[in-house]
C-alpha cells in the first residue's frame, strides 16, 4: 500500500534498481578499488598514523603508536607543539572519517594496522577516498545528465574526472583534498536543481551551507572554490535564505573551530598557522615566482597539469560554449578556478614531489563538469561531428597516463631530472635504473583485487544492461535543461 505521504517506497526502491545510477556508482566504486596499493598506503603513512591514533586512543596526537611502521622518526609533514605532543599537518575530517572505518574494521572483523597493515590500510583507503570519488562520479553523472539530455554524455563528463584527471591515482591515497570534492560537489548540485526548481524552503539552503562547511573541514585548498560556490548559492541575495545558509555553513564548520580551538591556540588558527608551515603561510609575490609557477602547472611536461590530463584542454572552450541560460554557472565554475590559481600563483608551496599538480585537485570536478557542452543536442550545429571524437580521443589518452600514477605511486623524489611518464612507467617494471629518483618498493600489493575485479565485472554487466533497455526510453531533454529553457525563453533564476 502506498504511504501516507502519497510514495510508494517500495516503487522507489523498484526505480533505483530499475535505473543505472546506482549500477555505474558501484562499478566505479569497484573499479577504483582495484588500483588501491599497499605502496600508496606506506608513502603516505602519515595519514593512516592518525586514523590509528584517533581510532585506538582517541587521541589527536601521533605519539604512542604500538605499530613501528608509525614510529614518529618515520614521519613526515608533522608538528611538535609546546604542549609537548607531535600533529598532523593535515585538516581533520578526512581522517576522523577514515577513524570511524577503522573502529569497525578493529571490533567487527578483528582488523588493525599492527596485525595486517596491507589489507586494514586498503579497506581504510577504500572506504574513505574511493567512496568519495565514486560518489562525485554519481553526483557529476547525474548532472552532465540533466544538463545534455543523454546519459552517455553523462557517463562520458563524469568518467573524464574520475578517471581521466588526477582524481583517479589521487583515489588511492588517504588524501584530503580527495576526500573533500563530495562536499562542494553535492553543493554545487543542490543549489543548481533548487535554483532550477525554484525550491526556496528553508532546508535546502541550509544543507547547502552544512555541506559547504563540512568541506572545509576536510580539506583547506578548496576555500577559493568555496568562495565561488558560496557566491552561487547566496546571490541573487534574500535575508531567510541567506540567513539559513549561513546558519548551515557555521553548524558545519564547528567542528574545525573547536578543534582549532583546542589544540592549536584559537577558532582559527589552523594547524598551518600553528606550525607556521611556510609552504602555506608563506606567500611569494613577483613576477618571476608567478611565471616559474605557471610553467609548473602548465607548460612543464614533467608537471603540466594538461600533460596528466589532455582531456582538460576542452574546458576552457567548454566554458566559453556554456548557454546563455547558464552564465552563473559558467562564472562559478571560471571564478573558482581563477581564484584557485591565484592562491596557487603566490603561495610557497607548489605539491612537488607528488604524482601531478595535486594543488589543482580542487578545480578538477569543475573542470570536468564544463566538457559538458560537448555533449549536449544541438539541433543544425555539426560541431558534435569532430569535438566527440577529439573529447574520447583526449579522454582515452588521459586514462592511460593517469593509470601509471594509480598503479604506481602518487608520490616520488625528483621532477627535474627524469621525465614523469619515464619515471612512473619504469617504476612499474623493476628492476628500476641506478639512479633513478623514485620511491622504488619492489614488491607491493593490490589486496582488494581479487574480489574487486569480480565485482566491476558484474557490475559493468548490470549497469550495460540497464543502459541498453534505456536507451529504448525517449531521452527527452528534462524541463530544467538549457535546450528546454531556451526554447520556453524561460528566465535564470
Amino acid at each position: 500500500m502506498p504511504a501516507a505521504s502519497g510514495r510508494d517506497p517500495a516503487g522507489g526502491l523498484r526505480a533505483v534498481v530499475r535505473g543505472e545510477s546506482l549500477w555505474l556508482f558501484l562499478l566505479v566504486l569497484a573499479v577504483l578499488g582495484c588500483f588501491v596499493n599497499t605502496r600508496n598506503q606506506v608513502t603516505w603513512n602519515l595519514q593512516h598514523a592518525w586514523v590509528e591514533s584517533l581510532g585506538e586512543r582517541g587521541v589527536m596526537h601521533l605519539e604512542g603508536s604500538p605499530t613501528p611502521r608509525f614510529a614518529l622518526y618515520r614521519l613526515v609533514d608533522v608538528w611538535t607543539s609546546p604542549d609537548g605532543h607531535t600533529y598532523a599537518r593535515n585538516a581533520p575530517g578526512t581522517y576522523f572519517t577514515g577513524a570511524a572505518v577503522y573502529c569497525v574494521l578493529q571490533r567487527a572483523f578483528g582488523l588493525s594496522y599492527l596485525r595486517d597493515f596491507d589489507l586494514t590500510s586498503t579497506l581504510v583507503t577504500f572506504f574513505t577516498t574511493c567512496l568519495s570519488s565514486a560518489l562525485v562520479f554519481l553526483l557529476l553523472y547525474r548532472l552532465a545528465k540533466q544538463l545534455t539530455g543523454s546519459r552517455l554524455g553523462g557517463v562520458c563528463v563524469a568518467a573524464a574526472y574520475s578517471f581521466g584527471t588526477l582524481a583517479f591515482p589521487y583515489s588511492g591515497a588517504l588524501y584530503q583534498h580527495q576526500t573533500a570534492a563530495v562536499f562542494f560537489v553535492a553543493c554545487f548540485s543542490l543549489a543548481y536543481q533548487r535554483r532550477r526548481s525554484g525550491d526556496e524552503r528553508w532546508f535546502r539552503p541550509a544543507v547547502e551551507g552544512l555541506l559547504l562547511g563540512l568541506g572545509a573541514v576536510y580539506s583547506f585548498a578548496y576555500f577559493p572554490m568555496g568562495l565561488s560556490i558560496a557566491a552561487y548559492c547566496l546571490l541573487p541575495l534574500a535575508r531567510k535564505r541567506s540567513a539559513w545558509f549561513l546558519a548551515g555553513v557555521a553548524l558545519g564548520i564547528a567542528p574545525l573551530l573547536v578543534l582549532n580551538t583546542l589544540y592549536y591556540g584559537g577558532p582559527l588558527t589552523t594547524v598551518y598557522q600553528a606550525s607556521r608551515d611556510y609552504q602555506v603561510t608563506t606567500l611569494d609575490v613577483s613576477w618571476a615566482a608567478i611565471a616559474r609557477r605557471l610553467h609548473f602547472y602548465f607548460s612543464d611536461p614533467t608537471t603540466g597539469v594538461f600533460f596528466y590530463s589532455p582531456v582538460l584542454l576542452l574546458s576552457l572552450p567548454g566554458l566559453l560554449r556554456f548557454p546563455r541560460k547558464l552564465r552563473r554557472e559558467q562564472l562559478t565554475i571560471a571564478g573558482g578556478a581563477l581564484l584557485t590559481l591565484s592562491h596557487l600563483l603566490v603561495a610557497s608551496g607548489i605539491g612537488a614531489l607528488q604524482f601531478g599538480p595535486r594543488l589543482l585537485l580542487p578545480t578538477l570536478p569543475f573542470l570536468a563538469l564544463a566538457l559538458f557542452p560537448f555533449w549536449m543536442r544541438e539541433s543544425g550545429r555539426n560541431a558534435s561531428s569532430w569535438t566527440r571524437p577529439a573529447f574520447v580521443l583526449l579522454l582515452v589518452t588521459s586514462i592511460a597516463f593517469c593509470a601509471l600514477g594509480a598503479l604506481g605511486t602518487t608520490m616520488f623524489r625528483d621532477v627535474a631530472r627524469w621525465n614523469a611518464w619515464y619515471v612512473y612507467l619504469r617504476s612499474l617494471f623493476p628492476p628500476v635504473p641506478e639512479g633513478m629518483p623514485v620511491y622504488n618498493l619492489p614488491i607491493y600489493k593490490f589486496p582488494l583485487r581479487h574480489v574487486l575485479a569480480w565485482v566491476s565485472l558484474g557490475m559493468g554487466l548490470v549497469a550495460a544492461w540497464r543502459l541498453l533497455a534505456l536507451r529504448q526510453e525517449p531521452e527527452t531533454a528534462p524541463s530544467d535543461s538549457p535546450t528546454a529553457l531556451a526554447s520556453s525563453g524561460g528566465e535564470n533564476s
